[in-house]
């Protein structure tokens, strides 16, 4: 046994104990744990400290259950299905020793009966019958939506032998193979990317639904005689009950609350308290003996040589490995005296009589706790961060390639060549109707303009499309030498590249009060790589609103401190420049980095004193808005400029930092990167990374839509409060906003409510800001001044007033200032009830409520991009060129200028028609939605080589079952049609006894395919014909034929001799 655990078995549980504190409280509960079999309910004043406890018992007994209640502020349906689960895992456990950590307002809960829990559950195992028909009428029952694709809690759908169920409170849904009634394999899945995550043994969830006040069961039901109830904090718990109980007024809700508060008052009931009582177990405080490991290797060899056994919890296997090899180059090993644990705890203390001693290695180097991810972590598949980023949907304007601006009128069955096939049916002007097989899906893209306006439709077949595209192209190239100006210069320069890490920088990074996810792992690591390379860094790092892009920022600025360099970072308002300036203060501490801020709260004298400092090399980091670009602003040793919440500034801005150091490296920081930069980081312009992963215990924020109601704010603001938490009231009208404020005060006559906007003098506003950081306003009637601002942990309700005034971008990121920490989190978005939304206000309403989920950020952005339309994204001459030809065809045109100015291989514009008379169409039986087909086909049409047909194959296969037959054909169509577009080759048309290809130069596309075959013949400038020898009458021998060939012409490396690749 650990030191731990021989601890845990010689203390004698005890009926009440007080003077607890710390980790007190989980040892005292671990030897009730440990001496009971069946359930002990232990309950707690709020659902902080229960989290506490549970993760206190993983580490202190691992051998043992725990189970932690569901929060209680998430959705009805999420709390309904996290509930359910959570019994029938403790129905399921009876009679081996459990623990279940609840807050004590879940005595209030009403919850299924017993009876009810044992009916419910739902357990689907490989070899096992399965009657579709029958599951699909449970989950109907229990609440679920059968759509055509599962992406959210309480969703499931079927493709032919596919079952997708996606129950609430699981990770990730679940994904069931059939082989007729049998069940052939249960997989989980991520619902972004559709892909499967991992093989189960079993899907299991329940079905059963909460109880009504009249019949439901209580917590207490689920205890059988003999199990122990421990009431942690009885003072604390009987006042929120109280507390609980008085916004409470469903039928019921006093009955309940009389049987909770006898239950805690029973005699039998383990009273474990922080008060003084009788018997106690005699703790105290630990303390480190030093900063950082330094300090904690001193308070180790203090407590063995005072004789105390030490165990230390050091977090996840990783940061154990990592523990172990810092204090061993200290001089401190492992013994039977001191050990080293996984896991963690909350508050080391010393058992004095025991003479031992439990540390958290966390606590003691200052880091805030966190949980350690599980398994089940949804891994997200690496994808194009840009693709299919827009849904087609019939009436929707797109751009051909080649014929220009037309309507989407959805997907045609029509009859070719005696064959069936499925057609994209496009409208151009005059009604004139095109037809393009889905073999070609990809020439088809949806329009987005210059302002988000409707366009005009295209006339078919003429010139003037043509004309368009030409004046596109001249001005795009000249565009694109103007910004590889600057690019060029970067790269060809002899910039500064820094030296590997110190030990400083291994210290600075131990010392981050929060585990990294894995992206911040990832990107650390790039974003080192760029400046210890001495190509200037010019890397856009997006992540959500709260997804620790400031850590990452701080990190590379310290690196760059270490050189010797001084560091800008620019921010878009004053409080937000007060907050990093805090932040980095604090974060920095430790360490000699001088760090100052210019901005409106700095008086006139101390700005032009950090002026002259930062000329003179005496101030490492300055932190302030636009203030750092004026003219009078010189660095010394200017080694990188970190800009956050870029969307806020203008091009010029940006332009300015540039040319103030042409070798400067230069970090973006963006939760909803501004189309300018989204432009540039597709096109191969800038780095781009991403933070996708959520901090760990976030959960989205929950976001509803209504009109002004009275009652409906006064019970969120209500809510809030009672939780001890805080509210934004955000009103964008600075000339009505104390009359609005006033109003909520009538609303809520307990609360302190106050004003903060951006007209008021910067004293006031910063007072304002600095109570309500401090907990001394409960709501803040506010402007969107807090929207690039404070963090307040405490704040977890936003209400916008006047929603439909505000941007997408705004939207997110407004919402983004509550749910940061680990308390769910509402937004509500208030419309006036006299005023008509114009359409394209409710479509950006639409978006944000369709996109709350975490890491939401990107799919934002590009939702701003298609509803704004691109604007005047590279200088205003440009705009006309982007409305006249759509924004994805103008990137394609940009990003083919780049290629070409780069000296990189352009491949030919060439969109191959392929007409041999194939079938090009996906049965219905096996994709049943047209716009999954669609996805497909545009996907289909994108495959370039084998490798690329392979991991399709693989998707679809995951995702619908086993492709038909006609899909290996229609792959080595694609294949071929890429491969004959890279040779200039226009057309394959069957003719008799021959095939006629088209060309855009015979004579050069005959030199390489000549390599191959000598059978072509060259007819006139732009065709060939291929004889057709015996046994290639058939278009799928022909096919064939056409794809042997070209795949000796890969071999032969006829294709990188063309630069053009396979």
């Amino acid at each position: 046994m650990s030191i731990a655990e021989k601890l845990i078995a010689q203390l004698t549980p005890r009926q009440a104990l007080g003077g607890l504190s710390g980790c007190g409280f989980s040892v005292a509960l671990a030897t009730w744990l440990r001496k009971g079999r069946g359930l002990t309910l232990c309950v707690t004043p709020g659902p902080e400290m229960a989290e506490e406890l549970a993760l206190d018992l993983e580490a202190l007994a691992p051998r043992s259950a725990v189970l932690l209640a569901p929060p209680l502020e998430a959705s009805s349906a999420e709390r309904t299905a996290s509930w359910t689960a959570l019994l029938s895992n403790v129905e399921g456990r009876r009679g081996t020793a459990l623990c279940l950590v609840a807050p004590v307002a879940a005595l209030l809960e009403v919850l299924p009966a017993r009876s009810e829990i044992a009916r419910s559950n739902v357990s689907l195992v490989a070899g096992q019958t399965l009657k579709p028909e029958t599951l699909f009428a449970k989950l109907t029952e229990a609440g679920f939506a059968r759509i055509e694709q599962v992406e959210e809690p309480g969703q499931f759908a079927r493709r032919g032998g596919i079952i997708d169920i996606f129950p609430h409170g699981v990770p990730s849904p679940f994904r069931i193979e059939l082989f007729g009634d049998e069940i052939e394999s249960v997989r989980s899945f991520d619902p972004l990317t559709q892909r499967s995550l991992e093989t189960l043994d079993a899907a299991s969830f329940p079905l059963a639904a909460l109880g009504d006040s009249a019949h439901g069961a209580g917590l207490l039901d689920y205890l059988d005689a003999g199990e122990v109830l421990v009431c942690a904090e009885p003072a604390r718990c009987h006042e929120r009950l109280a507390s609980v109980a008085a916004f409470t007024h469903e039928p019921g809700a006093a009955q309940r609350l009389r049987r909770a508060q006898a239950a805690l008052a029973a005699p039998s009931t383990v009273m474990l308290d922080s008060a003084g009582r009788d018997e106690s177990l005699g703790l105290s405080t630990p303390l480190a003996l030093g900063e950082g490991y330094g300090g904690v290797t001193a308070l180790l060899r203090a407590l063995n040589e005072g004789g105390a056994a030490v165990a230390m919890f050091c977090g996840n296997e990783h940061e154990l490995k990592l523990a172990r090899e810092t204090l061993k180059a200290q001089g401190v090993v492992e013994s039977p005296r001191l050990e080293l644990l996984p896991g963690d705890i909350g508050g080391g203390r010393a058992f004095v009589r025991e003479q031992v001693v439990l540390l958290s290695l966390h606590e003691l180097l200052g880091r805030v706790r966190r949980r350690a991810p599980g398994d089940a972590e949804s891994v997200r598949a690496e994808s194009g961060i840009t693709d299919e980023f827009v849904d087609l949907e019939p009436g929707d304007y797109v751009v051909h390639l080649a014929h220009g601006i037309a309507r989407y009128r959805g997907m045609e069955t029509l009859v070719r060549d005696g064959k069936k096939g499925e057609f994209l049916a496009l409208e151009f002007d005059e009604g004139l109707m095109l037809h393009v097989p889905v073999a070609s899906a990809d020439v088809v893209q949806k329009y987005i303009g210059a302002r988000g306006e409707s366009p005009r439709l295209s006339k078919y077949n003429t010139g003037a499309w043509s004309e368009k595209k030409l004046r596109a192209q001249q001005s795009v190239l000249k565009l694109a030498t103007s910004l590889l100006e600057v690019q060029a210069l970067r790269a060809q320069a002899s910039g500064h590249a820094c030296k590997p890490d110190t030990a400083e920088q291994g210290d600075f990074e131990a010392a981050c009060p929060f585990r990294d996810t894995p992206d911040q792992a990832k990107v650390t690591v790039q974003i080192k790589q760029d400046l210890m390379s001495p190509r200037p860094m010019d890397r856009l790092l997006c992540g959500d609103v709260g997804y620790g892009k400031t850590e990452l920022a701080m990190r590379a600025a310290f690196k760059m401190v270490q050189e010797g360099r001084q560091v800008a970072v620019l921010v878009p308002t004053t409080v937000l420049a007060q907050q990093h300036w805090l932040t980095f203060r604090e974060r920095m501490q430790s360490f000699p980095v001088i760090i100052e801020l210019l901005s409106r709260f700095r008086t006139d004298g101390e700005m032009r004193d950090v002026v002259a400092r930062l000329a003179e090399g005496k101030v490492d980091i300055v932190i302030g808005t636009h203030r750092v670009l004026s003219q009078d602003v010189q660095f010394k040793d200017l080694g990188l400029v970190i800009i956050d919440e870029e969307q806020r500034f203008g091009v010029e801005h940006k332009e300015r930092l540039k040319q103030l150091r042409k070798t400067v490296d230069l970090l973006t920081l963006s939760a909803t990167p501004i189309p300018r930069t989204l432009h540039s980081a597709m096109v191969g312009l800038r780095d781009i990374s991403s933070l996708t992963t959520p901090p760990l215990e976030r959960h989205p924020v929950i976001t509803r839509l209504s009109s002004w109601n009275d009652a409906m704010i006064k019970e969120a603001i209500a809510h809030e409060l009672a939780r001890d938490g805080q509210v934004y009231f955000v009103h964008n009208r600075v000339y009505d906003i104390q009359i609005v404020a006033e109003r909520v005060q009538r609303l809520c006559p307990d609360a302190r409510v106050e004003i903060g906007h951006g007209q008021m003098p910067e004293s006031e506003l910063e007072e304002v800001m600095l109570r309500f950081m401090e907990g001394r306003i409960d709501v803040l009637v506010c402007t969107t001044i807090i929207e690039s601002g404070i963090d307040v942990r405490s704040a977890n309700t936003i209400i916008i007033d006047h929603a439909h005034l505000h941007g997408l971008a705004d939207l997110h990121q407004l919402r983004g200032r509550v749910g940061r920490f680990h308390q769910q989190a509402y937004c509500y978005l208030l419309l006036p009830d006299d005023a008509r939304v114009p359409e394209i206000a409710a479509k950006r309403l639409q978006a944000i409520m369709k996109h709350s989920e975490l890491g939401a950020g990107f799919k934002i952005a590009m939702r701003d991009l298609e509803l704004r339309g691109a604007g005047n994204l590279l200088g205003p001459e440009q705009s006309g060129h982007i409305a006249s030809i759509g924004y994805d065809l103008y990137c394609r045109l940009l990003e083919r200028a780049v290629r070409k100015l780069k000296n990189q291989p352009v491949a030919p514009d060439v969109d191959t028609s392929l007409e041999l008379g194939l079938d090009a169409s996906l049965p219905e039986s096996y994709i049943a939605s047209a716009r999954q087909r669609l996805e497909v086909y545009r996907k289909l049409a994108r495959v370039s080589s084998h490798e690329h047909a392979e991991a399709l194959t693989r998707e679809l296969t995951d995702r619908f079952g086993k492709p038909p037959r006609v899909f290996e054909q229609m792959v080595t169509a694609a294949i071929v049609r890429s491969r004959l577009a890279k040779l200039g080759i226009l057309s394959v048309v069957q003719a008799e006894g021959h095939l006629k290809l088209r060309a855009l130069s015979a004579p050069q596309a005959s030199r390489r395919l000549s390599l191959a075959s000598k059978s072509f013949r060259v007819l006139d400038e732009h065709t060939l014909a291929l004889p057709l020898r015996k046994g290639l009458e058939q278009p799928l021998d022909q096919l064939r034929f056409l794809s042997n060939l070209l795949q000796t012409l890969v071999r032969l490396g006829a294709y990188e001799e063309a630069g053009t690749g396979n």
